[in-house]
């Protein structure tokens, strides 16, 4: 277990990454996927669903759960594609210049 670093594994990855992760979760603090987003490489998003405990992000924002999803998929197979039901998601995955705002509400 000493060996497992997700740090180190998301900076070598270049795989696109979804970090989704509830405001509430109380089992993981939410700074942990916050740190993760931070030390990836390549295409990633973040998306933060404000009163969300650990695993019920998308029983809480299901709309904007699977807009992130949806674009995610889109960006990785280079379909272009415009968000639509969200109101903000990491430019990483829109090609946006500027750092959409965090957390997203529901």
């Amino acid at each position: 277990m000493e060996q497992v670093s997700p740090l180190q594994a998301v900076e070598h990855s270049h795989l696109p990454v979804l970090f989704i992760h509830g405001t509430k979760d109380n089992y993981v603090p939410t700074s942990m996927s916050e740190q993760l987003y931070e030390h990836k490489a390549g295409p990633k998003s973040l998306l933060l669903v404000d009163g969300a405990v650990h695993g019920n992000a998308y029983a809480v924002a299901p709309k904007e759960y699977s807009e992130a999803v949806r674009l995610l998929i889109h960006q990785a197979l280079r379909i272009e594609v415009h968000p639509t039901s969200i109101t903000s998601i990491s430019p990483e995955l829109t090609g946006a210049t500027q750092q959409a705002a965090l957390p997203l509400s529901t």
